[in-house]
């Protein structure tokens, strides 16, 4: 019998870069593996300026207000949560009349805030049609109980333990990992990569992903810190396209150390840093965890990111740090257990290929 070619439509939005990371992942892997397929990334933030604002708010209050998003976090009633995401999904017209003309066999969201904008949308338009939510911290909020999904795609058991607490049925949960990028699983000469970018000169590697909360002080500090640590490094900052943050790096440190304002390779740079210090978003974690390289969180979001702190420290992944002497104080160790190479591997199998084996035969 031929293949019946599948369209699934994998849904993002801005808040939180790591649900993008995560839509695309699956996207790029279904490429790769699936060529007969159709899985398309969308993410609605770019069709709906809506949803570009909704981005904006969130990265405003978990950055400006961290305290209002942990009151949120913690104490607003689930289905108050759900009721309000709802609502807004009454104006989504535009996105709405996207999804139809695609019509797809089957839908993804990588971030669950947004899909009781849509729950609607689909029992009424598109009824059937089955839906997925991939769960991307190590972590989950009771907010994410909604009957009509079919499938939810857990990092871990215990987050698929948590989810049973909830209410949602056993049958419906599907422990994958997190989705990351394939080139997160492509095998590399390291020797090669540290040649390509510098620093094949015998010393430690620390690469710095500045999309933490700081302020431009705290980072110049951090930096200094890092150049000036002995025994000396390499030290290598990206700072995604942040060109407040890119800006400071250069006028205090040019010449000192690698800086890069943004990369399509970061698996890349990631491959040849013996310690990785960044945020504790699940994506994040989940290419550490998928590199095998330990990370220094810091200053994790309230809520979610400090719980996937809490899921590094407990495993021995990664250690929390919430100023520049403590970064200093836990890299030496950090840095012995990369080149050692005990970190544990959590995920073999691409995350991807469990996801899309639900609804590609």
């Amino acid at each position: 019998m031929a293949h019946q070619k599948k369209k699934i439509l994998v849904i993002s939005t801005a808040g939180g870069f790591g649900h993008i990371r995560a839509a695309q992942a699956i996207a790029d892997f279904a490429k790769e593996h699936f060529p007969n397929d159709d899985v398309e990334h969308f993410n609605v933030a770019e069709f709906d300026e809506s949803f570009k604002r909704y981005g904006h708010d969130y990265d405003v209050l978990t950055r400006k207000l961290p305290w209002l998003w942990r009151v949120t976090y913690a104490y607003l009633p689930p289905a108050i949560g759900r009721w309000v995401s709802s609502l807004k999904g009454l104006h989504n017209k535009k996105v709405e009349q996207y999804i139809l003309e695609k019509k797809p066999d089957a839908v993804l969201f990588t971030n669950f805030i947004i899909v009781p904008m849509f729950l609607g949308f689909f029992e009424k338009q598109l009824p059937g049609t089955p839906i997925g939510v991939v769960i991307t911290d190590y972590n989950i909020h009771p907010y994410c109980n909604f009957p009509s999904v079919k499938y939810y795609f857990v990092p871990m058991a215990e987050v698929a333990g948590d989810l049973e607490k909830f209410g949602i049925k056993k049958e419906k949960i599907i422990i994958t990992g997190i989705p990351v990028n394939p080139r997160f699983y492509r095998k590399e000469n390291i020797d090669d990569l540290k040649a390509k970018y510098g620093v094949d000169n015998g010393l430690p590697t620390v690469l710095v992903m500045t999309s933490f909360r700081m302020s431009g002080e705290g980072l110049v500090a951090l930096m200094r810190k890092l150049v000036e640590f002995e025994p000396k490094m390499n030290v290598i900052a990206v700072t995604s396209g942040n060109e407040d943050f890119y800006q400071t790096i250069k006028t205090h440190f040019d010449g000192k150390i690698i800086l890069v304002k943004w990369t399509d390779t970061i698996d890349e740079y990631m491959k040849i840093a013996d310690v990785i210090i960044s945020k504790a978003g699940g994506l994040t974690i989940s290419e550490c965890l998928t590199l095998r390289k330990p990370l220094i969180m810091i200053n994790p979001t309230p809520g979610h990111e400090e719980l996937n702190v809490e899921f590094m420290e407990k495993n021995n992944f990664g250690r929390r740090a919430m100023n520049v002497d403590q970064i200093a104080a836990v890299l030496p160790d950090m840095i012995l257990f990369s080149r050692k190479n005990q970190l544990t591997l959590v995920n073999e199998e691409p995350s991807a290929q469990k996801i899309l084996s639900k609804f590609i035969n």
